[in-house]
């Protein structure tokens, strides 16, 4: 996954099945500019939201596990 970031944060990452179940998550710390991370978690086939969670902002994105 990668995100910008305007400033050195701490952010939290989940990914959640199509039931909202939880199936991986983790924290991450955000330098300013284009950070990447990879998702290591064993994922049976199907959608899950990887939800980002930095400085109070909340944005969610679809995964497709084929």
């Amino acid at each position: 996954m990668r995100v910008a970031s305007e400033k050195a944060q701490t952010a939290l990452l989940r990914l959640t099945d199509v039931l909202g179940a939880e199936a991986w998550q983790t924290r991450v710390e955000l330098v300013p500019g284009t950070n990447e991370t990879k998702v290591s978690a064993k994922l049976s086939a199907g959608g899950y939201a990887l939800t980002l969670n930095a400085n109070g902002a909340v944005h969610t994105t679809k995964v497709v596990v084929e």
